[in-house]
């Protein structure tokens, strides 16, 4: 629009300056309408560029109509279009749901909490995106879907069950939201659910049956532990006997093996061995077997 009306000024200036011409004042008219041609060229090479600054894309309008999208930086267009930053960065919209926007578990108990939510424009989808929402694409469609999907996906929970599934909530509400959404033209990176709580009273009936559950816990591993030990001394026991029962069986065999092999030449050896270490010689009468009456009858037995 500002360019057409430069234009229409430029071609009043030329006009007047051929009047002028036509009047006498030839140095005049030429004069307003050099000017004037200068001018309208200068402001329209101006008025061709605009520039985006990184992490943002340009919506390329004419006409008020959505033509087209440019990259970043210094951009040449049309002097009669216009040029609107839109950001294509991650950005975070939170979300107070505490009170009437509150969520409800599945056994009709409030639950309250603020939602992050981390998204971004997709680059490929912001003319559609602009075109039907007219840019106000938060509030038309990212702020309805979050609301939305969060109580859908509390609503499939007990309210006492909401702390050990949280992250398995959190990862269904950012599912259940990208999926609604992104065909717009937003991605969804991220979901966070933060400063969960519920009534008073239920909070005190969690934190009861929480320690109760603690405490069934605590019992059924000093449970497990006792257990462990008594198989540990079970097992020790064990191990002892079968120990004793196998030296036992040794020592039967390394007895029946010596009976097996003990003979008068070895009883004789093994009584000299025992003799005082004072001895020196033992006289035997030729042709027998000196053995001391002691030793040899004790091998007897």
């Amino acid at each position: 629009m500002e360019w057409f009306v430069l234009l229409v000024i430029t071609v009043i200036a030329v006009g007047a300056g051929f009047i002028a011409m036509m009047l006498g004042y030839r140095l005049q008219g030429i004069g307003v309408g050099a000017v004037a041609v200068v001018l309208f060229f200068g402001i329209t090479a101006l008025m061709s560029f605009a520039t985006v600054e990184n992490g943002h894309i340009g919506i390329v309008k004419q006409f008020g109509s959505l033509v087209g999208t440019t990259g970043e930086g210094l951009v040449n267009h049309a002097p009669w279009q216009t040029v609107s930053e839109v950001s294509v960065q991650n950005e975070l919209r939170t979300y107070d749901m505490t009170g009437a926007n509150s969520a409800v578990s599945s056994d009709s108990q409030p639950v309250y909490m603020t939602v992050q939510v981390n998204y971004s424009l997709k680059r490929e989808k912001a003319v559609d995106l602009y075109r039907e929402t007219g840019g106000h694409f938060v509030d038309r469609i990212l702020d309805p879907g979050v609301f939305q999907n969060v109580k859908e996906v509390t609503a499939g929970y007990k309210a006492i069950d909401f702390a050990k599934n949280r992250e398995t909530i959190r990862q269904q509400v950012e599912t259940k939201l990208g999926g609604e959404v992104e065909p717009h033209g937003l991605r969804i990176n991220s979901v966070a659910l933060k400063n969960v709580s519920f009534t008073e009273a239920l909070s005190k009936a969690i934190e009861q049956t929480v320690e109760a559950e603690q405490q069934a816990k605590r019992a059924e591993a000093q449970v497990k532990i006792v257990q462990a030990e008594a198989q540990q001394k079970v097992a020790q026991a064990r191990g002892e006997a079968e120990a004793t029962l196998t030296q036992a069986r040794a020592d039967a065999e390394s007895q029946r093996l010596r009976s097996r092999t003990l003979n008068k030449l070895l009883l004789q050896q093994q009584a000299i061995n025992k003799l005082n270490p004072n001895v020196r010689v033992i006289v035997c009468e030729q042709g027998q077997i000196c053995i001391p009456n002691a030793v040899l009858s004790v091998a007897e037995k």
